[in-house]
């Protein structure tokens, strides 16, 4: 059963994100029409929303494989906490993320390998971070698509439990 949330929620669900300490916005796109699929339900032709909670989750693994080595999966502290909101999931699909990068020796590095880490699954699709300096701002705007019952069932919260 698909749940419409209203208007209390969403700002209950951006106050709570105001305070979690993200410090970065990602945009993760799929870009479906540099293939030339162009129409309703072209997320991802087959597999829909379910293949772009599966493709954000891959990629959340290769960042953190790629920042913290082979046994990044044991390294639950140190790996990258994300909240991530589905957009779009019959047209132009895309994730809005606010992130908090992997603990590495040198964050600047964090960018280059989410751009490419995202390139790898989805050649056509495109990569936008910039941090954080507005939380508050973000936070609403990540949210304004809760009210999609689709949209609400695929909000991802990755990495460890974000407290």
């Amino acid at each position: 059963m698909r749940v419409k949330v209203g208007e209390a929620e969403r700002r209950s669900m951006a106050g709570w994100l105001e305070t979690r300490g993200f410090t970065h916005f990602v945009t993760l796109a799929f870009n479906p029409n540099k293939l030339g699929m162009v129409g309703t339900g072209h997320t991802l032709l087959l597999g829909g929303s379910q293949r772009a909670v599966r493709r954000l989750q891959e990629w959340d693994a290769r960042v953190n494989r790629r920042a913290l080595g082979r046994r990044w999966s044991k390294k639950v502290d140190e790996r990258m906490r994300a909240a991530a909101f589905l957009e779009h999931p019959r047209t132009n699909t895309h994730w809005h993320l606010l992130a908090l990068p992997p603990v590495v020796p040198e964050p600047s590095g964090f960018v280059h390998f989410m751009e490419a880490e995202w390139r790898k699954l989805e050649p056509n699709g495109t990569v936008q971070i910039e941090p954080i300096y507005d939380s508050k701002q973000l936070s609403r705007y990540v949210t304004k698509e809760l009210g999609d019952p689709e949209c609400w069932e695929h909000f991802e919260l990755l990495g460890p439990r974000i407290s």
